[in-house]
């Protein structure tokens, strides 16, 4: 056992220049873990692997040595080592809580900014789940053995479609009705859900996973994952199945992490900065402030529009008042994104006071709601011939998105508890729409949660139908303003890719007078919702 630490026996780092990085080297497994930090170039060659684990909530009270000096991190990760330092003992680590100095701010602040790098020129990623409980050691011996027959789809698309409806019911038996229980609470580990994850995941050359003492490739691991439902125990449900509340839920959210990162080329420029942060917000995350900086290594190549605007800071007040960086990053999404996307994700559950109501709290889940009676909407829509002069014979140039009087027309002002749209009156902002929304998963069991989306949607449809209807004379104008409000504004260029609905040209026809609603600006004010 350890003895008791003192301030002179205590690690203390040294400082490390902004272009290199830290790896721990293994000197002892026993009587402690005894380990060694060095530091490396961002450009030497030297291998080694990253590791993914979850901080939880646990304080450093786990000792170990490094460099001769006593080091305290949590249980969890003493276990963790130690076990892959068993199974891998001449191998290199990087671990952010200890190769990272997380009392300097600054150190912390470079050292995150380039961790994308770090796990993407690493030989890989192991992943730490945790101890052995729940039988969790049988389950990944089982994982780790089971054999998933190939079920690829073949033949005409008639076949193909009988195959894809009743993909659930052909799954095959992977796992005894007893282990259901056991695999069930794999899944609620809370690794699976932890924000960082998508980065670590998105970049790693390898996965490896371990738990308990046991140690499974990635591989095998994800394609037991892909091919696991409600079925692979058996044609008969397994006991017990009605008591989980979310099954499979980490299981499921780390699916989608390694479908987008298949679909990553396919998909980089239709998803943006703006969609993976929407993505990491039922994601955990120990500082508020990371719900932003784990989306910067990501999309660094395709979209840096909010990287020019937003700067990595950890210093304590940053950290302590971080909806001031959630304000900082609303503004550009409300100049930036296409339809006003910053609005359709602003109701948390819960909100610091500080942050304006247009903006949401990142750090909190989003409450599924209707727009009820308390919630208000006005659309307005610019005139024909709007600010043509000589100079602008095809009209506005003030505003940025206009691009001319068939196009989209919308200006965002915003101060600290304002915004201002031109043509538009945003009374109570609620939310409809799902923060998760990537890919339909055919394998869900809770399409039940669709129904009150779908619900709420069609309320929407149906009134904003109906207010352009009694605003604007006659069905072409009225449906033509209608998809107009449906297609929003936003800088057409990051809009994602939409099927694009025919609007007809009388619904742009010169006027005289100016439309109900439309003239000077329309303000929402910060109502504190």
């Amino acid at each position: 056992m350890m003895a008791q630490s003192n301030s002179n026996s205590l690690y203390k780092y040294s400082q490390i220049a902004a272009d290199h990085f830290r790896l721990i080297e293994l000197k002892s497994l026993t009587p402690v873990l005894d380990i060694g930090l060095a530091d490396y170039s961002d450009h030497s060659s030297t291998t080694y692997h990253a590791v993914s684990y979850a901080w939880g909530l646990e304080s450093n009270t786990g000792g170990i040595l490094c460099n001769g000096r006593q080091f305290k991190i949590t249980p969890h990760l003493v276990a963790g080592l130690q076990i892959i330092f068993q199974h891998h003992r001449d191998t290199r680590l990087w671990v952010d809580s200890i190769c990272i100095d997380q009392g300097s701010g600054q150190e912390k602040a470079e050292q995150v900014a380039k961790m994308h790098h770090i796990y993407r020129k690493a030989e890989g990623v192991y992943v730490w789940l945790g101890k052995e409980e729940d039988r969790s050691d049988e389950i990944m011996n089982s994982i780790k053995n089971v054999h998933v027959p190939d079920q690829s789809l073949r033949g005409d698309d008639d076949e193909t479609l009988v195959r894809l409806l009743n993909i659930k019911f052909e799954s095959p038996k992977l796992f005894e009705a007893s282990d259901f229980k056991a695999i069930a609470a794999l899944g609620r580990r809370s690794w699976f859900k932890r924000l960082w994850v998508f980065q670590e995941c998105y970049f790693a050359r390898s996965l490896t996973f371990f738990c308990g003492g046991m140690q499974v490739e990635g591989d095998q691991f994800l394609k037991v994952l892909n091919n696991l439902t409600i079925n692979s125990f058996g044609p008969v449900e397994p006991p017990g199945i009605n008591e989980e509340d979310d099954l499979f839920g980490g299981f499921t959210a780390l699916k989608e992490v390694m479908k987008i990162k298949a679909d990553q080329d396919s998909y980089r420029k239709a998803r943006t900065f703006f969609d993976y942060v929407v993505l990491g917000r039922n994601r955990l995350a120990k500082e508020p402030v990371d719900h932003i900086y784990a989306v910067f290594g990501i999309t660094e190549e395709w979209d840096n529009v909010y990287q020019r605007h937003l700067k990595v800071d950890y210093s304590q007040e940053a950290r302590e008042k971080y909806w001031q960086l959630y304000t900082a990053y609303g503004k550009v999404a409300m100049v930036e994104e296409s339809n006003l996307r910053l609005l359709s994700i602003v109701d948390s559950i819960q909100r610091p006071n500080e942050l304006p109501s247009w903006c949401p709290n990142l750090h909190s889940r989003m409450s599924l709601t209707s727009l009820g009676e308390d919630c208000s909407y006005e659309a307005g829509w610019p005139w024909a011939g709007h600010g043509k002069t000589s100079s602008s014979p095809n009209g506005c140039r003030r505003h940025s998105n206009f691009l001319g009087q068939e196009h989209n027309h919308a200006s965002v002002s915003l101060s600290s508890d304002m915004i201002s749209v031109w043509g538009a009156s945003i009374g109570h902002i609620a939310e409809i729409g799902m923060p998760r929304n990537w890919d339909l998963d055919m394998y869900s069991d809770d399409l039940v949660k669709v129904k009150p989306l779908a619900e709420a949607l069609l309320v929407w449809f149906s009134a904003s139908e109906e207010f352009c209807k009694s605003h604007y004379h006659g069905p072409s104008n009225s449906l033509g303003v209608w998809h107009r409000v449906l297609v929003g504004g936003g800088n057409r260029s990051r809009r994602p890719p939409r099927i694009d609905l025919e609007i007809t040209s009388e619904a742009y026809q010169s006027t005289e007078t100016e439309p109900s609603g439309v003239g000077d600006d329309m303000v929402a004010r910060d109502q504190g919702n």
